[in-house]
């Protein structure tokens, strides 16, 4: 199995001008403030301020006449080419604050009161990556499987599905074969682009957008976007096994930092989950820059860093688009998501290529052994279903002989009381006739014995 020592790569792209809302709170007068430097650095004048300017190196800037299609081609496809289609996990997320551009970089122009025909599949980051995907499956066999859920308010909500009642809140579990994920996400089997492009326009418009102070189209949630590839390769292998690479796609749009006073009501609840799971992201990387493999890392402090744990410190290679806004009244903002970026770009981990060995040699005889096993499973089920319906009338029979001798019993216990009452009622009338019977006596005894007196008494009065 190859494995490659792996940086993060971190971009930074200052608000362009064909995004919709830059011409609004007077970014375009605030552009001298930023500015591209030389060897790919953004220098930020602050001439109000101590510290005098700052520069920031990255990986690659872009200023803000780069098109979304440009930066895909000198960033993003070289990366896919290069480590997706050989197996290797690839995240690509972007960050800033809100009104930036983050949504307009992932997915183009803004797709808020747009019918699904009026979209032209181009533009974003997420349809030149699927576009690349799917114009290069005839070339390398893949196959592909999408899912779309959004984190909101700290609860996963699918983005695919079409219950509303049983996608409030997915759970996610994780094991070591899957890693992280939500068992109830769906997942869709991708074959072109109008497929993919319905999905996204689906997900896209279920998505929990609101109107703020900064933004008119803000995106409220954390949006991730994961494709499962699966691509057959010509590599040796045992003989009736073929080998597949089978690794993930992750594309993060972020929900926008910003500060809470900004915002009032369900907008401010809303920037508060935000603020803690990028706050929680934040220390997630924190950490990870320093190398310090003893430190324990806080993928569990947010459902974010949950679902990104493999995206950050696993196995999987991480683009970071860092998106600016020119105006000056969000200097500070910008410095703290140019210094976000920069962290980032010291985080270094080990990777490896992702590959599953599947048994092809012939697949007629795998049918035939399929259906040999199903049959004999559906013996097997009958076998006992006629079992347990033999058991079903033994116990039958049992209970009935159980409840007619319980019967016999009780006729019996019925017959033997009636005896005893007959019984006790026939010497019940015995005793009272020699009761009777002895009171009798005893009566007649007294009479006799005073008819005797009465013969002494008369016998005495006639002497």
């Amino acid at each position: 199995m190859t494995s490659q020592n792996s940086n993060f790569c971190v971009c930074v792209r200052i608000k362009p001008t064909t995004c919709p809302s830059f011409y609004t709170n007077g970014h375009q007068e605030d552009c001298k403030y930023i500015s591209v430097g030389p060897q790919q650095s953004i220098l930020l004048m602050q001439p109000n301020s101590t510290c005098g300017n700052k520069v920031f190196m990255y990986d690659r800037v872009f200023d803000s006449q780069t098109k979304t299609l440009q930066i895909f081609q000198e960033i993003v496809k070289p990366i896919l080419n290069e480590s997706l289609l050989n197996g290797f996990s690839q995240t690509i997320l972007v960050y800033g604050m809100t009104g930036s551009g983050k949504t307009y970089t992932m997915f183009g122009n803004n797709f808020e009161n747009k019918k699904e025909e009026e979209i032209a599949f181009e533009g974003g980051v997420v349809q030149e990556s699927v576009r690349f995907i799917i114009e290069k499956s005839p070339e390398n066999k893949i196959k592909a499987k999408m899912s779309y859920l959004e984190i909101y308010n700290e609860q996963i909500r699918d983005l695919l599905s079409q219950n509303e009642q049983s996608n409030n809140n997915l759970n996610i579990l994780e094991d070591l074969q899957k890693g992280v994920y939500c068992p109830q996400l769906i997942e869709k089997d991708i074959h072109n682009l109008q497929e993919i492009q319905s999905y996204i326009f689906q997900g896209n418009k279920k998505r929990t957008m609101a109107s703020t102070k900064m933004n008119e189209f803000s995106s409220r949630s954390h949006a991730i976007i994961q494709l499962q590839l699966e691509i057959e390769k010509d590599m040796s292998s045992n003989k009736g096994f073929k080998n597949y690479f089978s690794p993930k796609l992750y594309l993060v749009d972020l929900a926008g930092s910003e500060k809470a006073f900004e915002n009032k009501g369900n907008r401010l609840k809303e920037g508060s989950n935000i603020n803690k799971s990028l706050l929680s992201l934040g220390n997630c990387i924190n950490i990870l820059a320093e190398g310090n493999k003893k430190l324990h890392i806080p993928y569990r402090d947010s459902k974010l860093t949950r679902l990104l744990k493999e995206s950050l410190g696993g196995n999987a290679k991480t683009l970071i688009i860092a998106c600016i806004t020119p105006a000056f009244k969000y200097i500070e903002e910008t410095i703290n998501t140019l210094k976000y970026a920069q962290r980032a770009k010291n985080i270094k981990k080990e990777v490896y290529e992702n590959i599953k060995q599947i048994y092809e040699e012939n697949i007629q005889v795998q049918q035939q052994q399929f259906l040999a096993e199903q049959q004999e499973i559906n013996k097997k089920l009958f076998e006992q279903f006629l079992y347990l319906k033999e058991q079903e009338q033994e116990n039958f029979e049992l209970q009935n002989e159980k409840n007619k001798k319980q019967q016999e019993e009780e006729e019996l216990e019925k017959k033997t009381k009636k005896n005893n009452q007959q019984k006790n009622k026939i010497i019940h009338m015995k005793k009272n006739n020699i009761i009777n019977l002895i009171i009798r006596r005893i009566i007649n005894r007294k009479w006799i014995f005073i008819n005797k007196i009465k013969r002494i008494n008369k016998h005495k009065i006639i002497q």
